[in-house]
């Protein structure tokens, strides 16, 4: 999937706008098993599944438990490291070879500071996460909106 059709398919921006938010943008090719996001880190990437499958888990007493699957035109980020810069509770592993899109966390947030395009993509990408697994926390949600 290209990386322009999952940035519109989750709110559609300006040419300008995708311009500046795809030359911030980097394609990676990482094998089978390679693990995108820690557990216990603080992750400043941000990926987008060009191609492939990955899976989210936790470790708990010795077991692996997978709590999400992602595949083409999935977001992957750590939520913690995302909005309070803190260490992430999550392993995020490709389940096959796979092409993906990253974006530094540092660049994402120059944008949403410079362009409205980009920020309105941003609140509508976050909510659409918080939403996807059941989490309505307001303050987090309110923080993502902005205006010029």
């Amino acid at each position: 999937m290209d990386l322009r059709d999952i940035i519109n398919s989750i709110y559609p921006i300006s040419e300008k706008s995708m311009d500046r938010l795809l030359s911030c943008s980097l394609e990676l090719g990482r094998p089978k098993g390679y693990r995108l996001l820690e557990e216990g880190k603080i992750e400043s990437d941000i990926f987008f599944i060009k191609r492939g499958i990955v899976r989210a888990y936790v470790s708990h007493e010795g077991k692996d438990i997978t709590f999400w699957i992602g595949k083409e035109g999935a977001t992957i980020m750590s939520l913690k490291s995302y909005v309070k810069n803190e260490a992430g509770y999550e392993t995020i592993e490709l389940m096959e070879d796979s092409l993906l899109y990253c974006l530094k966390r540092s660049d994402l947030y120059r944008l949403f500071e410079e362009d409205i395009d980009i920020a309105n993509w941003g609140k509508t990408r976050r909510i659409g996460i918080f939403a996807s697994r059941g989490k309505t926390n307001s303050t987090v949600i309110h923080d993502g909106f902005r205006t010029l």
